[in-house]
C-alpha cells in the first residue's frame, strides 16, 4: 500500500492519494478533503481511476505550480480480474493541468552544513500563513516502497490567497535554527539557503 499528501487543486486543504495492487476495489484512489475536513474519492473527476497501482511519487514535474505523480500500473489478473486486458506492468505519468486559478507557493530549501544541518534539509519544519491561514510541511527523505526517493519540495497550496503573509522554518541540527520570512509573491517557486533570504529559482512554465 502506498500513500502520499499532495494539495491536488490548490485549494489550501490537504488530499490524499492512496495505491495499492493486490486487493481488489484498492487500486489508485484520490481522496479530495471537502470544505467540511471530510475525504471523498473523486479518482474518477481527475481521471485517475487505476485498478491496480503501485510505486507511487510525486512531484511538480513540469514546475507549473501543481503536483502531479508518477505511478507504475501492474497486470495481476489472478489477483486483480480487471487488469486482465491491461499492458504490462505500464510506467505512467499524471500530469495536473487543473488551472483553477488557486494560488501556490514552492519552496526548495538547502541546509548549511556548517551550521549542523543537512544539505537537503530533510527535516525541516515550515509553516506557510496566508490569508488568515497558517499550513504546517515538513521537508522528507521520501516515502513509499520502490519510489522512496524524490525531490524534497514543500508544495503549498494557497486557495485565493494574494499573497504569503510569512514562512517560519525550523531547520533541523543540535540548535534547530529558527528563520523567519515575510511578504512572498504567490505563485512562484523559491530557493531558501538556511539563513539566507529567498531567491526565485525557477520560471513558471505553462500548463498548456
Amino acid at each position: 500500500m502506498f500513500a502520499a499528501w499532495i494539495d491536488a487543486d490548490n485549494d489550501g486543504r490537504m488530499d490524499l492519494l492512496t495505491a495499492g495492487a493486490h486487493y481488489p476495489g484498492v487500486g489508485l484512489k484520490l481522496w479530495r478533503q471537502n470544505s467540511a475536513g471530510r475525504f471523498v474519492d473523486a479518482a474518477k473527476e481527475f481521471g485517475v481511476e487505476m485498478p491496480a497501482a503501485h510505486g507511487l511519487a510525486v512531484a511538480d514535474h513540469d514546475l507549473d505550480g501543481d503536483v502531479d505523480f508518477t505511478i507504475v500500473q501492474l497486470k495481476q489478473p489472478g489477483k486483480i480480474p480487471e487488469t486482465k486486458d491491461l499492458p504490462h506492468h505500464t510506467l505512467l505519468l499524471f500530469r495536473n493541468d487543473l488551472a483553477n486559478g488557486s494560488h501556490w507557493i514552492a519552496l526548495d530549501l538547502e541546509g548549511d552544513p556548517a551550521q549542523g544541518t543537512n544539505r537537503d534539509a530533510v527535516g525541516a519544519l515550515v509553516w506557510i500563513k496566508s490569508g488568515g491561514v497558517e499550513r504546517q510541511f515538513q521537508v522528507t527523505g521520501g516515502t513509499g516502497q520502490g519510489s522512496p526517493h524524490g525531490p524534497r519540495t514543500v508544495c503549498a497550496g494557497l486557495g485565493s490567497a494574494e499573497k504569503v503573509d510569512s514562512i517560519r522554518i525550523v531547520w533541523p541540527n543540535p540548535a534547530h535554527t529558527r528563520q523567519q520570512i515575510n511578504d512572498l509573491a504567490v505563485d512562484r517557486r523559491y530557493r531558501i539557503r538556511q539563513g539566507q533570504p529567498p531567491v526565485p529559482s525557477h520560471v513558471q512554465r505553462s500548463s498548456q
